[in-house]
């Protein structure tokens, strides 16, 4: 079935009548638990949810925290490949990383930037240990049975 042909009196009048009805204050979001589910497709790791991101533009991105940012991104990418032989190596490099920023960011002297900094690499952190649990947990699961 071809696309409906719009002219442009046609095209203003059904703008006028959408800005008259408001659909979009009826809105309410997805309806089923499926469309809510797939909506968290696209999270991998944690540090792109909108959490992250708002503390990610509060806090300076200095080269530290962008270092600080990929090792933990090479730490999930390991815990969750399942490569845990190299895990003590990335353990290392993180908590040295880890050690580093947060130094760094309590020599600051300005508190808001001070507070959103910490914020975000306590946040980053929990996200590497929210990943390192859930494949410990799987781990044994799968052990057990």
């Amino acid at each position: 079935m071809a696309a409906r042909q719009w002219n442009t009196s046609q095209r203003l009048e059904q703008g006028a009548k959408i800005h008259f009805w408001k659909p979009w204050l009826n809105s309410h979001g997805p309806s089923s638990e499926g469309i809510k589910i797939s909506r968290m497709n696209a999270i991998k790791h944690g540090l792109c949810s909108a959490q992250m991101l708002n503390l990610k533009k509060h806090a300076r991105k200095s080269h530290e925290i962008a270092e600080y940012e990929k090792s933990a991104k090479k730490y999930i990418l390991a815990i969750k490949g399942g490569n845990f032989e190299d895990l003590a190596g990335y353990d290392s490099h993180f908590n040295k990383q880890l050690m580093k920023i947060r130094y760094i960011c309590e020599q600051k002297e300005d508190s808001q930037s001070k507070y959103f900094e910490s914020m975000y690499i306590t946040s980053v952190y929990h996200k590497v240990l929210s990943a390192l649990s859930k494949a410990l947990v799987t781990t044994v699961n799968v052990d057990e049975q």
